[in-house]
């Protein structure tokens, strides 16, 4: 078999690992709480509480941008797929190492976006709810993120310090075909 055979095959597999790595990695978020919702039993809301607590949320979910970003990351993905079957030859190593490196990086900009949205919803929602309800909203969350951070994915099973592709708290980039040698 030649090399140029081998470092295709391995670059390949490398490749196909990656994709289900990001597919374990990006689970989509829950839904917002709705009329009925868990939560809004749990804090026994108000009628003109729940609707606030539905507009906080849809707008997080709408804002986070849901199908524009698994869109983003698709074309991210087929921009590092096809990247990388262009540099498969050896003298291309640094360029290779470069694409996934970007890829990561791009990824792990929009997972700490959508973070930042989601913890920017938690204070929001909090600012509506009375001095018991908050205690129970606090209490919710906190065992949410302690059951989620024992799960694939970490916290909110999409992805975070400890989960699927990450190494003390960042992705995990495969070694190019030639270190696997």
């Amino acid at each position: 078999m030649s090399k140029a055979k081998i470092i295709i095959g391995v670059a390949f597999v490398v490749t196909f690992l990656a994709g289900i790595a990001a597919g374990i990695a990006f689970k989509p978020m829950p839904p917002p709480p709705s009329p009925g919702s868990w939560l809004e039993r749990e804090l026994n809301l108000t009628k003109e509480q729940s609707a606030q607590m539905k507009a906080i949320w849809t707008d997080v979910m709408r804002d986070s941008g849901r199908q524009q970003s698994m869109d983003k990351r698709r074309e991210y993905q087929k921009e590092r797929d096809e990247a990388v079957r262009a540099l498969v030859p050896e003298d291309k190593k640094t360029a290779y190492e470069a694409i996934l490196q970007e890829y990561s990086r791009k990824t792990t900009e929009m997972g700490k976006e959508r973070e930042k949205a989601f913890q920017e919803a938690v204070e929001r929602t909090k600012k509506i709810l009375n001095d018991e309800q908050r205690k129970k909203y606090e209490e919710l969350m906190k065992n949410r993120f302690d059951r989620d951070r024992h799960r694939p994915g970490g916290p909110g099973g999409h992805g975070g310090p400890g989960g699927p592709g990450r190494e003390g708290g960042k992705p995990a980039v495969p070694p190019p075909p030639e270190a696997e040698r």
